[in-house]
């Protein structure tokens, strides 16, 4: 599970630079890219591979405890994330009916 999320991490980060030339690399990084709406998930992806990373290395030196403590603060993080996300679209479906909030 670790090396599919590093390996969609990688992926995700290198496809602009791996397709300069092409109109698709502007299209991801528009997306993918500070403010873009795909941003929040490169964020996910990337909380979700270092934590996993750090809580194999972890448990790999015997302090199952902390692990889970990473474990934690790693889901409340993307869960913060998704939290915010929601609240933007609920903003702006609201902004829409003229509903400020």
């Amino acid at each position: 599970m670790l090396k599919n999320i590093i390996l969609c991490v990688i992926v995700m980060l290198t496809m602009p630079t791996i397709m300069p030339g092409t109109a698709d690399a502007g299209v991801l990084a528009d997306t993918f890219g500070k403010g873009g709406v795909g941003y929040s998930m490169v964020q996910l992806l990337v909380i979700a591979a270092f934590a996993a990373l750090i809580i194999y290395i972890v448990q790999a030196l015997g302090y199952g405890q902390v692990a889970s403590m990473i474990k934690l603060v790693a889901v409340f993080g993307c869960i913060s994330i998704v939290i915010t996300q929601v609240w933007n679209a609920i903003s702006k479906v609201a902004g829409f009916f003229g509903v400020a909030l």
